[in-house]
């Protein structure tokens, strides 16, 4: 067999520019892939998960909203002067069996916490903290972060147990006008609770939420005492009787006490910030 010499393809000058060429345009596809990739991680990624972080927040915002809005019977004790036909709030037909007046945001949250706060609508240290902190409470409510549970104390005094009568009777048949009226409620205190009679206190009550377009509770209803029983079981609250040194207002974060000073207490700004962080617990 003779030797054969192999030969090549001659190299020609424009198949040297077509490789060159194509060698570009895969060059320039890997490119625009890795520009497409950097600008998702740098730009569309951040952009997406901080829209998908606002709508998940939207999702659980809500207009702050009496929850527990359903007349229940309460077969407790009867008082002499009240109502022989005692009633309670409660949720559809559950009682709330400890004492309160619960806000929500109307939305399904079973992470949220619930912030407990034992108030008298008669003690100024509480109530300067409820009104000092409505906005930020509000705030809290609405976003989502706590369900508020307002749990009526009675230190003596008559308005105390009017205000929390009046307020039971604006939740059961007026529940969006419920945060506008405790607002009232504790701001009319001062010049109200220490009124001379039982019935200029009740007028005054009457007064001040019809002032405001409130006209579910009447003289006569708040006399009447159809929640007198169920308010006054506040007394067999355990959280409440677990508490070493009451001294109002009394807050609880997930049933943790929530410790501010005086100066914390009435910030409303370093009083959200306590309950966040304790709400991250």
């Amino acid at each position: 067999m003779s030797d054969q010499k192999l030969e090549t393809p001659e190299q020609t000058p424009d198949s040297t520019r077509r490789r060159l060429k194509l060698a570009v345009i895969l060059l320039g596809a890997v490119l625009v892939v890795l520009l497409v990739v950097l600008a998702w991680q740098t730009y569309l990624a951040p952009q997406r998960n901080a829209q998908s972080a606002l709508d998940s927040a939207a999702a659980s915002r809500g207009t702050i909203t009496a929850l527990n809005t359903s007349l229940v019977t309460y077969a407790g004790q009867e008082l002499e002067t009240a109502n022989v036909d005692q009633k309670g709030l409660g949720q559809g037909k559950k009682l709330t069996s400890s004492p309160a007046f619960i806000f929500t945001n109307g939305r399904e949250n079973p992470d949220r916490e619930v912030l407990d706060f034992y108030f008298d609508f008669s003690d100024q240290r509480a109530r300067d903290a409820l009104i000092s902190n409505s906005i930020s409470l509000q705030a809290l409510v609405e976003s989502g972060n706590v369900e508020l549970r307002l749990h009526p104390l009675f230190g003596g005094r008559a308005y105390s147990m009017y205000a929390a009568e009046s307020l039971s009777e604006v939740f059961a048949d007026d529940p969006d006008n419920a945060w506008s009226a405790l607002m009232v409620l504790l701001r009319n205190a001062p010049a109200l609770s220490g009124l001379d009679s039982n019935d200029a206190t009740v007028d005054g009550i009457v007064s001040a939420l019809n002032s405001q377009g409130i006209e579910t509770a009447d003289k006569e209803s708040i006399k009447n005492g159809t929640f007198a029983t169920w308010l006054l079981s506040i007394g067999d609250d355990p959280k409440l009787n677990s508490a070493t040194a009451l001294k109002l207002p009394y807050i609880l974060v997930g049933d943790r006490p929530l410790n501010l000073s005086a100066d914390q207490l009435n910030d409303p700004d370093a009083f959200k910030r306590a309950v966040l962080e304790e709400t991250k617990r």
